[in-house]
């Protein structure tokens, strides 16, 4: 069975500037499937605006894969090329479920000690969120089905 983890990452304005989807396929680790990122023009700019430069780097299990490009946004032109990702870059150790918040930090580039607590839940999935120690979210954790087992060691 294949497990699968998305991790968004945001800018200073509140905005998913990064998606990174990961597939538990090999006891501990995790594969690198899909990365995208999104180049907002400006501050203003909304999420997921169409204008905003695109690139996204799908892999396989051998590491070739394709790079999409797109310079304009969703309206303008696309570039796919073919890449190939070294193994090491391809896999990382997965987390222990308490360290997601700590991964999410170090994607935005934080450095310090991250606090993990519990949120709350809708009812069916726990909450857990992730603080810098200025407060700051840096993670956040929502337990849905199947993820007891991929993120729990």
């Amino acid at each position: 069975m294949e497990r699968h983890v998305g991790v968004w990452v945001y800018d200073e304005h509140g905005r998913r500037a990064a998606e990174v989807d990961y597939r538990l396929l090999d006891g501990d680790r995790l594969l690198t499937r899909l990365t995208r990122v999104w180049d907002y023009t400006g501050p203003q700019a909304p999420e997921f605006d169409e204008e905003a430069s695109r690139t996204t780097v799908t892999l396989g299990l051998g590491g070739r894969g394709r790079v999409s490009h797109e310079p304009r946004g969703s309206k303008g032109p696309r570039r796919d090329t073919g890449a190939h990702v070294p193994e090491e870059q391809r896999w990382m150790d997965r987390p222990a479920f308490g360290e997601w918040p700590v991964f999410s930090a170090q994607a935005h580039g934080l450095t310090g000690p991250v606090i993990l607590r519990a949120a709350g839940s809708d009812g069916v999935h726990p909450v857990w969120v992730g603080r810098s120690a200025h407060g700051d979210v840096v993670g956040v954790v929502v337990l849905v089905d199947g993820m007891p087992g991929l993120l729990e060691p």
